[in-house]
């Protein structure tokens, strides 16, 4: 019986990816324009945490992670940036829900009229 509870046990911990993941998405920033973006943001509605970078450079792709365990409530996730014109965007989509991302990645892609969000869940 004690062999038994143990096998389970270890089954169980083995199989359970939530006890090895961290609360938050990964997060892949293309910029597929031919100029640079800069004080580029990328965060939750909360703003408890957020990826910051100067710069993201003509066809560069940045990844990286927004850690979310601060989170306690539903929001959205947002990405601000200046264009090299001066005009700043600002970009809301997507949803968490009581601090919990609901998928494991987010794809952006700054296009030069438009920013292209695709949510990837496994």
């Amino acid at each position: 019986m004690r062999n038994l509870t143990a096998f389970v046990f270890i089954c169980l911990t083995l199989t359970s990816c939530s006890l090895f993941e961290k609360n938050g998405i990964e997060v892949q920033i293309k910029n597929a324009t031919k100029e640079t973006v800069t004080q580029v943001e990328f965060s939750t509605t909360e703003k408890l945490e957020s990826v910051v970078l100067d710069s993201i450079g003509p066809n560069i792709q940045y990844t990286g992670f927004l850690p979310m365990s601060k989170n306690k409530v539903d929001g959205r996730y947002t990405l601000s940036f200046i264009r090299s014109n001066g005009k700043k965007e600002i970009v809301g989509k997507g949803y968490y829900s009581n601090g919990a991302a609901l998928n494991n990645r987010v794809l952006i892609e700054v296009k030069r009229d438009t920013t292209v969000f695709e949510f990837v869940t496994p």
